[in-house]
Protein backbone atom coordinates (compact mmCIF):
# COMPACT_ATOMS: atom_id res chain seq x y z
CA UNK A 1 0.00 0.00 0.00
CA UNK A 2 1.19 3.55 -0.08
CA UNK A 3 1.00 6.45 2.29
CA UNK A 4 -1.30 9.21 1.35
CA UNK A 5 -1.33 12.24 3.28
CA UNK A 6 -5.17 14.22 3.78
CA UNK A 7 -5.65 17.94 3.88
CA UNK A 8 -7.14 19.29 6.99
CA UNK A 9 -10.80 21.34 6.22
CA UNK A 10 -13.50 22.83 8.14
CA UNK A 11 -13.54 22.72 11.76
CA UNK A 12 -17.18 23.60 12.58
CA UNK A 13 -18.32 20.53 14.21
CA UNK A 14 -15.79 20.73 16.97
CA UNK A 15 -16.66 24.47 17.23
CA UNK A 16 -20.12 23.80 17.78
CA UNK A 17 -19.70 21.09 19.82
CA UNK A 18 -17.03 23.09 22.33
CA UNK A 19 -20.00 25.94 21.74
CA UNK A 20 -22.54 22.87 23.28
CA UNK A 21 -20.57 21.26 26.18
CA UNK A 22 -20.26 25.29 27.58
CA UNK A 23 -23.47 25.90 27.20
CA UNK A 24 -24.39 22.64 29.27
CA UNK A 25 -21.60 23.34 31.59
CA UNK A 26 -22.96 27.01 32.49
CA UNK A 27 -26.39 25.73 32.98
CA UNK A 28 -25.69 23.33 35.45
CA UNK A 29 -23.33 26.09 36.98
CA UNK A 30 -26.14 28.72 36.99
CA UNK A 31 -28.73 25.61 38.48
CA UNK A 32 -26.26 25.12 41.57
CA UNK A 33 -25.88 28.63 42.07
CA UNK A 34 -29.62 29.17 42.19
CA UNK A 35 -30.68 26.05 44.03
CA UNK A 36 -27.90 27.24 46.66
CA UNK A 37 -29.43 30.76 46.92
CA UNK A 38 -33.01 29.28 46.91
CA UNK A 39 -31.84 27.38 50.40
CA UNK A 40 -32.25 23.97 48.68
CA UNK A 41 -28.35 23.32 49.10
CA UNK A 42 -26.32 23.77 52.00
CA UNK A 43 -22.96 25.87 50.98
CA UNK A 44 -20.56 23.81 51.68
CA UNK A 45 -22.37 21.01 49.57
CA UNK A 46 -23.13 24.30 47.22
CA UNK A 47 -19.02 24.24 46.54
CA UNK A 48 -18.25 20.86 45.93
CA UNK A 49 -21.41 20.97 43.55
CA UNK A 50 -19.36 24.01 41.44
CA UNK A 51 -15.89 22.37 41.62
CA UNK A 52 -17.41 19.05 40.79
CA UNK A 53 -19.24 20.06 37.70
CA UNK A 54 -16.79 22.54 36.66
CA UNK A 55 -14.67 19.68 36.37
CA UNK A 56 -16.74 17.68 35.05
CA UNK A 57 -17.63 19.80 32.27
CA UNK A 58 -13.64 20.07 31.49
CA UNK A 59 -13.13 16.71 31.45
CA UNK A 60 -15.59 15.37 29.59
CA UNK A 61 -15.35 18.01 26.98
CA UNK A 62 -11.45 17.15 26.61
CA UNK A 63 -12.45 13.63 26.07
CA UNK A 64 -14.80 14.54 23.21
CA UNK A 65 -12.40 16.63 21.67
CA UNK A 66 -9.40 14.23 21.25
CA UNK A 67 -12.06 11.67 20.06
CA UNK A 68 -13.41 14.02 17.72
CA UNK A 69 -9.65 15.08 16.32
CA UNK A 70 -8.42 11.98 16.10
CA UNK A 71 -11.15 10.81 14.03
CA UNK A 72 -11.36 14.27 12.30
CA UNK A 73 -8.41 13.22 9.54
CA UNK A 74 -6.24 10.14 9.92
CA UNK A 75 -2.61 10.88 9.35
CA UNK A 76 -1.90 8.20 6.93
CA UNK A 77 -4.59 6.43 4.97
CA UNK A 78 -4.01 2.83 3.37
CA UNK A 79 -4.85 3.28 -0.35
CA UNK A 80 -5.01 -0.55 -1.59
CA UNK A 81 -4.16 -1.34 -5.30
CA UNK A 82 -6.53 -3.35 -7.50
CA UNK A 83 -4.67 -6.97 -8.63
Amino acid sequence: YTVQMTEFSDNGPLVHGSIAYLCITLGLLAATVLLQSTGAIHPNSSKIALVTISLLGIMTWLMWTCAWLHQWHPLITPSYKSE
